[in-house]
């Protein structure tokens, strides 16, 4: 099951291959980037608030799964909230190599309450990275954004919002450190080339790009 029409991207049925080269360009104003450079990571994420944006057919889930399953290579603890009616496939999890027995899964019926439940579970301070999936259900009002920050820097976790919406107004404000959008095109029979671009990054400066090669399952192709 996939994001091709209603913007859920495409899920990996092959062992994650290793991402292809971040291309990574100077930001517009002149200022230098440091020595270490971004990629698309937990490392990268981590304290603070990040966004990922869908206009329409792009990779959102299978984005966000490449950091479910290095957090947990990497024995961090990981929690996926989806409120509203933002879609959740198991069998996609866990044909991306995700360990669900050890993947809290919390739906909520709008994002008021999603966002109670982040807030609970990074003040636990148990979480590398929490992802919150609140469809068209936003922008997330900006006391919230102010509390969320406070904690994912208390506790230099990462928290990833996942937003599906043709209005910018639905892109959340400027406490967003990192935002990118995504786009996918077919690569070759049954597989997708996955591309996130980032337009803000306050840690990096904004103007780099991630992308890799997915398969779909049988029967998309």
């Amino acid at each position: 099951m996939v994001d091709a029409m209603d913007g859920r991207a495409a899920a990996s049925t092959l062992p994650h291959p290793e991402p292809r080269p971040v291309v990574v360009t100077p930001p517009s104003d002149g200022t230098p980037l440091p020595d270490s450079r971004p990629t698309w990571s937990v490392a990268t994420l981590r304290g603070r608030l990040c966004e990922l944006v869908s206009h329409g057919r792009t990779p959102l889930l299978s984005a966000a799964m490449r950091l479910l399953h290095q957090a947990q290579c990497e024995a961090q603890p990981v929690a996926w909230i989806a409120a509203g009616v933002a879609p959740f496939y198991p069998p996609d999890m866990a044909a991306s190599g995700i360990d669900l027995s050890a993947l809290p899964v919390i739906r909520t019926t709008d994002l008021r309450r999603g966002l109670r439940v982040v807030d609970t579970l990074l003040r636990s301070g148990a979480f590398g990275l929490v992802v919150l999936d609140f469809g068209n259900n936003g922008p997330v009002p900006m006391p919230a954004q102010t509390r969320l920050l406070g904690l994912v820097r208390k506790y230099d976790c990462a928290l990833l919002f996942l937003s599906r919406s043709e209005s910018r107004q639905h892109r959340q404000g400027t406490l967003v450190s990192l935002r990118g959008e995504g786009h996918i095109e077919t690569d070759q029979e049954g597989c997708f080339r996955l591309h996130l671009d980032f337009d803000r990054d306050k840690r990096f400066g904004p103007g780099w790009s991630h992308e890799e090669v997915f398969r779909g399952p049988h029967g998309l192709y």
